[in-house]
């Protein structure tokens, strides 16, 4: 969460204050909420491209 929150940071903090998590934008708090938050990382699977796009 604390890569997530450099890269969008009101985005974190708001995503944090929907959830009840209490994040004050410091590293700690986005740290404890990143372990409340559950993330998923989806990756293409082999020969399939990112939407919108076809191999060429």
């Amino acid at each position: 969460m604390v890569d997530y929150a450099r890269r969008h940071p009101r985005t974190a903090l708001r995503l944090c204050a929907f959830m009840g998590l209490p994040a004050d934008g410091s590293n700690e708090s986005l740290r404890a909420a990143g372990h409340a938050i559950p993330f998923v990382r989806l990756e293409a699977g082999a020969g399939h491209s990112p939407a919108g796009r076809r191999p060429r």
